[in-house]
C-alpha cells in the first residue's frame, strides 16, 4: 500500500485475524452483483449475510410512510447480519452502487462460526454496536445547527473509512443526496454548508469525493474540543 494512503480500518473484515478470515473463506461462497442490482430485499426473510470483498452498496430503510438512504457500506463491511442473528426479517434494502463482490454465509454457517470462534462473534457485535451508536447520534442531532451537524458527519465519515492522502483526508461520497439523507439533512442544506467550508479553505470537493484539508478547523465547526 502507498505510504501516503492510510485507511482507518473499522470494518468487520479488518477486525478478524488472518486465520479467522481464512475460516470464513473456506466456509462461505463468493457472488458478484452488477451496479444497480438489488442484493437484499427489505421485508423478506433473512437467511444469509455477506462480507463485501469489493465495491460499495446503498442501504435503504423502510418506514411507515417513506423510505430513505440510511447508510453506505464498502469493502470489508458485513451486510444482512441483523436478520441472520436476530430479526429474521430484512430491515432494509441493499443495492449495489458499483459492481460488488461478496463472500456469502448462510445463517447456519455464521452461527456455527460464531459459536466455535467467539472472537468472530465479538467482532460482529462490535460492528453492530458501532452502527447502533452512529444511528443514535444522528437521531440525537436531528435539531442540531446544520453546519455543526455536517461538520460532525464529515469527521465521522473520515474516522470510519477516510483515506489519508499526503496529509489530507479523502472521503468517498456516492452522492450528496445520499449523504444528506444518511445524516438527516436536506441536499440543499448540505450543499450550502459544503460551499461555506470550501470558501473557508477547510475542504475541497470533486465528483464523489470530499477532501478535508484542515481537520482542526473542521473540528471547530463541529464544536468538538
Amino acid at each position: 500500500m502507498d505510504a501516503h494512503r492510510q485507511p482507518i480500518a473499522r470494518d468487520f473484515w479488518s477486525r478478524l485475524t488472518a486465520e479467522q478470515q481464512n475460516l470464513l473463506r473456506r466456509v462461505g461462497s463468493t457472488r458478484n452483483f452488477d451496479s444497480g442490482q438489488t442484493i437484499i430485499h427489505g421485508a423478506e426473510p433473512g437467511t444469509w449475510a455477506a462480507v463485501l470483498t469489493s465495491g460499495r452498496v446503498r442501504v435503504v430503510g423502510h418506514g411507515a410512510d417513506r423510505t430513505r438512504v440510511i447508510a453506505h457500506r464498502h469493502t470489508g463491511d458485513i451486510i444482512g447480519e441483523l436478520a441472520v442473528i436476530g430479526s429474521a426479517v430484512r430491515l432494509a434494502t441493499v443495492s449495489a452502487i458499483t459492481r460488488v463482490g461478496a463472500l456469502c454465509l448462510t445463517g447456519a454457517q455464521l452461527g456455527s462460526l460464531t459459536r466455535e470462534h467467539p472472537q468472530i462473534l465479538l467482532a460482529l457485535l462490535g460492528v453492530v454496536a458501532e452502527r447502533v451508536a452512529e444511528s443514535d447520534q444522528h437521531r440525537i442531532e436531528i435539531d442540531t445547527e446544520p453546519k455543526v451537524k455536517v461538520a460532525r458527519a464529515l469527521l465521522g465519515a473520515a474516522r470510519r473509512d477516510g483515506v489519508l492522502v499526503k496529509g489530507d483526508w479523502e472521503i468517498y461520497i456516492a452522492s450528496q443526496s445520499d449523504f444528506a439523507s444518511i445524516i438527516g439533512a436536506s441536499r440543499a442544506t448540505l450543499q450550502r454548508v459544503l460551499l461555506d467550508l470550501r470558501a473557508a479553505g477547510v475542504l475541497s470537493t470533486r465528483r464523489g469525493v470530499v477532501v478535508i484539508r484542515d481537520v482542526g478547523r473542521l473540528r471547530e465547526r463541529a464544536r468538538l474540543s
